[in-house]
């Protein structure tokens, strides 16, 4: 990961993506707002790469082991571990969020329930990270911040158990 952050302010271009993971809110959108002009939505191609405008990252995934890169006159070759880990590092948390209930994540192999319990007592891990309840959504994007920094190591490599 950090090879590709030293190409990030020569700008960096990446290929061979297959996958794009976009999240929208329910119900879905008939409009999209792009730069102040209200576009209607009358298929699911107009969605298409336009979670952005709603607040969510897009998350790419390659069919392969590698991903190609082009920075300046360059050719690159990155891991898509390393690739995947580099885009959810600059990932919203609420976008995680709603990510992790899309795939098998499993956070057993890193966080301590009863430190959690002696944390917050009201901690309650089956509801805080459901996108089905939204009275706990907001302890639930709090407890992907805390993931996120205090357990990153293990948040971040248990996103390549779940694919």
């Amino acid at each position: 990961m950090d090879k590709i952050a030293d190409y990030e302010n020569d700008g960096i271009q990446f290929g061979r993506v297959t996958t794009v993971f976009e999240i929208f809110s329910s119900p879905l959108p008939s409009h999209i707002d792009m730069d102040g002009v209200l576009q209607d939505v009358e298929d699911a191609n107009d969605l298409f790469r336009a979670s952005i405008h709603f607040g969510f990252d897009e998350l790419y995934l390659p069919d392969r082991e590698t991903v190609a890169a082009k920075s300046g006159d360059k050719d690159l070759e990155f891991s898509t571990v390393d690739f995947v880990r580099w885009q959810l590092v600059r990932m919203n948390s609420e976008t995680i969020y709603y990510l992790i209930n899309k795939i098998d994540f499993s956070v057993d192999g890193f966080m301590d329930a009863a430190e959690e319990y002696d944390r917050d007592e009201t901690y309650d891990l089956d509801s805080w990270l459901s996108e089905y309840d939204e009275d706990t959504k907001s302890h639930g994007v709090s407890l992907t911040d805390r993931m996120r920094h205090d357990k990153a190591d293990g948040f971040y490599g248990s996103w390549f158990l779940a694919f």
